[in-house]
């Protein structure tokens, strides 16, 4: 797969470790990349992955509020 003509990249199965999903998405901006990359994450309502991508949000959200 050549990584420099992608233009999307898409997260359709969230990690738990956000690494995972950061290197995910640096490998489309490699040396070669003329293009913007645009990435999405896609993350389905009432489920447990939502939970966990709305935690850092709410915690930023409470510490503002103290």
């Amino acid at each position: 797969m050549n990584l420099t003509a992608a233009d999307y990249v898409f997260i359709l199965d969230p990690w738990w470790n956000p690494s995972v999903e950061a290197q995910a998405i640096d490998r489309a901006h490699r040396i070669g990349q003329a293009r913007q990359v645009f990435a999405y994450r896609l993350i389905a309502s009432d489920t447990i992955e939502e939970k966990v991508a709305l935690y850092p949000i709410e915690s930023v959200k409470f510490c503002r509020s103290v």
